[in-house]
């Protein structure tokens, strides 16, 4: 399943900035396949985190779900591509870093889907990871008065 399309990236990116991502033979023409391999790579990455707490595939997508692989897949366009640092993609990394935290904060239990029902379970009844408190009476071992 795609957690996000086509549409996401063209939203987001310039239609040179997606030629130039996507144009890997540089004949001026996208290259067939370029952005569905982009989006099918990030919602593999997606969904390995997802999968550590929530049933996949999710479905509805949350916004911010979208997001999060539309950020990964402009990050896998502009890698494939040869980063730069010193220019634009600077901010698609800081993008794709940002939504790589969310991602492991989601896996790790410290962030959540804001989607009332995830894969047959709701928000409250959602798997979360973390320490069961077990109580148990106090032991008593004495007066230190007794050992004087």
């Amino acid at each position: 399943m795609s957690y996000c399309t086509r549409a996401h990236i063209e939203a987001r990116l310039p239609s040179r900035t997606l030629l130039h991502f996507t144009d890997l033979d540089q004949d001026g023409v996208e290259d067939v396949g370029v952005v569905d391999s982009a989006i099918d790579e990030a919602s593999a990455e997606v969904e390995s985190y997802l999968a550590v707490r929530y049933p996949v595939p999710v479905s509805p997508v949350p916004r911010v779900l979208a997001g999060a692989a539309t950020s990964v897949a402009i990050w896998n366009l502009a890698r494939g591509r040869g980063y730069d640092a010193e220019s634009a993609d600077k901010a698609i990394r800081m993008a794709y870093d940002d939504a790589m935290k969310w991602l492991k904060a989601l896996g790790g239990g410290t962030a959540q889907l804001p989607s009332a029902n995830v894969g047959g379970t709701t928000a409250a009844t959602a798997p979360t990871p973390g320490f069961k408190l077990v109580t148990r009476p106090p032991t008593l071992i004495g007066k230190l008065d007794r050992y004087g």
